[in-house]
């Protein structure tokens, strides 16, 4: 009883720190729709740049900077367009973004020998970096213009072996070491019980922006019962899983975060250094199957799963030195579970509190992977079937989820079901 205390207790803490930064970035986008303050403050910061030198630019110079996509977060990017080298203004709100651990995991990665963009400039009060810009071939574009997946996928997995291998080096004082593993990513599936879980059921926790603004708690779970289990099976499956080296793990490690280097830019040409590396501010040190969950498992886009086969396997012989395949297969389970519950629950706090729909569509693939993941669980023998506390809760709390999801996906966005 007193270790499930305390487990539920540094979930809890985590969880605290978790939706203070997701009502400071609703604040944030709130109060960025509201005023220009923010608009002001980079203009003063391009200023700056040019008066000692940093960027080259002609007047009217606003006109050479160009806005690039945004995502879900409140981090921007901004391309500045010069006569020899564009560069990136990354615009990062330090309340919300964490623009100091960009610069300090880049660092690391630079010091193992992969590429992540140089830092020209910060200004970490106002959040605002200079940093280089590696073009506009991410793999998602590359792929979506008919180019082989097998060779991006390749170099990805050569950059995740090469961390993997790497592991040993210096310079790691400076990436985060959650104390308590099991805490620190059973406070991320909170988002599931928090957001998805209620949707699903037709309960609406949505509050007024003026109470989000008061830092009310936009959504709290109705079913006791179910978010303590929900808890309690994860803790149980965190203290199944068997030991393996960490790693960093960049947490958002998909083709939408990879770019391919030109070749013009690159003294060599290897897969460590063509394949550019973007949104890793939240890295810490954990499983080295998390990141290949992420890229071969991605919320936005089908691998065949002949190819996802293939890479897992080449994967595996090149970590076997150091990790029993065994006990990395039961790893790669459980983080594929653990990152499609926290995405199915982000993707629902995005469209129920932020009313950001874009992401909403990928449910359906995300709970399929999920449900893929529990699934060849439950092939293994029973000595092997980690999930089995998961699957459980599913059965019990979220029966016929698939049409659950269904009735609360309308033109694909997400909704309160009726």
């Amino acid at each position: 009883m007193e270790k499930r205390a305390t487990y539920i207790d540094r979930v809890t803490k985590y969880q605290a720190g978790y939706q203070a930064g997701y009502q400071a970035g609703y604040i944030a986008s709130i109060a960025q729709q509201k005023n220009n303050k923010r608009k002001k403050e980079r203009k003063l910061f391009l200023e700056k740049l040019l008066e000692i030198g940093k960027i080259q630019l002609e007047q009217p110079f606003l006109e050479k900077i160009i806005p690039l996509p945004s995502d879900a977060s409140t981090r921007r990017y901004f391309r500045i367009l010069q006569p020899q080298k564009n560069l990136l203004l990354m615009d990062a709100p330090p309340e919300v973004e964490k623009p100091n651990e960009f610069i300090q995991v880049a660092k690391y990665l630079q010091h193992i020998g992969l590429r992540a963009p140089q830092v020209y400039h910060a200004d970490l009060e106002k959040g605002f970096l200079l940093i280089e810009d590696f073009g506009n071939d991410s793999f998602s574009k590359l792929l979506d213009a008919g180019c082989e997946p097998r060779e991006l996928y390749q170099d990805a997995i050569a950059v995740l072996l090469h961390i993997l291998h790497s592991r040993n080096k210096q310079a790691q004082e400076n990436i985060p070491q959650p104390p308590d593993d099991a805490a620190f990513w059973g406070a991320e599936l909170e988002v599931f019980c928090d957001y998805y879980y209620p949707a699903l059921l037709g309960e609406n926790y949505a509050l007024s922006e003026q109470q989000a603004e008061k830092n009310t708690r936009l959504i709290e779970a109705r079913s006791n019962d179910a978010k303590n289990e929900w808890r309690e099976c994860w803790q149980s499956i965190f203290a199944n899983l068997p030991s393996l080296p960490k790693v960093l793990v960049l947490r958002d490690c998909h083709v939408d975060n990879l770019i391919r280097i030109p070749e013009e830019a690159l003294a060599e040409s290897s897969p460590l250094n063509r394949c550019g590396l973007l949104d890793f501010q939240d890295a810490v040190f954990g499983s080295p199957a998390y990141d290949l969950v992420s890229l071969l498992e991605d919320a936005r886009r089908d691998l065949k799963p002949e190819l996802r086969k293939l890479l897992l396997a080449h994967y595996l012989a090149s970590a076997s030195q150091c990790c029993k395949p065994e006990d990395f297969s039961l790893h790669y389970k459980v983080w594929a579970a653990q990152r499609h519950a926290r995405v199915l629950g982000t993707f629902a706090r995005l469209a129920l509190r932020d009313h950001k729909q874009a992401l909403s569509r990928h449910m359906p693939r995300v709970l399929r992977l999920l449900n893929n993941a529990l699934s060849q669980d439950a092939k293994d023998t029973d000595s092997q079937q980690i999930l089995k506390p998961l699957a459980k809760w599913f059965h019990t709390y979220l029966p016929e989820h698939e049409a659950k999801l269904a009735r609360c996906l309308h033109n694909g966005s997400f909704r309160i079901a009726n």
